[in-house]
C-alpha cells in the first residue's frame, strides 16, 4: 500500500536517469510538467526511453541532524 499523499497522485511514472557526463551514474526520480508540480502532471503517454531530460529541483523535506 502507497502512504495517502503518494495514493491521491497514483499511478506516477519513476524514471531512471543515467547522466551524459558521468553514464556509469543513474539517477532515480519522478517525470513532472515544472517543479514543484504533483508526480501524476505529466502524461505517462508523453514518456519515451531514450528522451533528453534536465533536473529542476523544489522544496523537499526537512532533513535532520544529530545534536
Amino acid at each position: 500500500p502507497l502512504l495517502p499523499d503518494y495514493a491521491a497522485q497514483a499511478p506516477y511514472n519513476v524514471i531512471v536517469v543515467e547522466l551524459e557526463e558521468a553514464p556509469r551514474i543513474r539517477l532515480v526520480g519522478n517525470l513532472v510538467t515544472e517543479a514543484g508540480a504533483r508526480l501524476d502532471s505529466l502524461d505517462p503517454a508523453r514518456i519515451r526511453i531514450g528522451a533528453r531530460v534536465h533536473v529542476v529541483f523544489h522544496d523537499g523535506l526537512p532533513q535532520w541532524v544529530l545534536s
